[in-house]
């Protein structure tokens, strides 16, 4: 995401969002390895992959403000539903 947003929109850091991007990527580290004892590399993360094209696309739409959120987060409602109801009744197979 911040790689999209400096080298697609010229986008700059201030000093404690460059603190965020270089310290809090390092606990996500730390906690996979925590948590699984390795890295899975089978398949891209949507951190890298998808995302910044969403991010890209709500630009280009002028859906990035508060508006757009709330028409994302209207459309994701059924499938949070889904979810949910889906892993309370067993449906829900991994």
């Amino acid at each position: 995401m911040v790689l999209t947003g400096r080298i697609v929109y010229g986008d700059s850091l201030s000093y404690l969002q460059k603190i965020a991007v270089v310290s809090l990527p390092r606990l996500g580290v730390l906690n996979e390895l925590y948590q699984v004892g390795g890295f899975f590399l089978g398949r891209p993360s949507w951190s890298w992959s998808v995302y910044p094209l969403y991010f890209v696309l709500r630009k280009r739409l002028k859906t990035d403000h508060l508006g757009g959120l709330w028409v994302d987060m209207t459309l994701m409602l059924p499938v949070a539903y889904w979810f949910v109801q889906g892993w309370r009744t067993r449906l829900w197979r991994i």
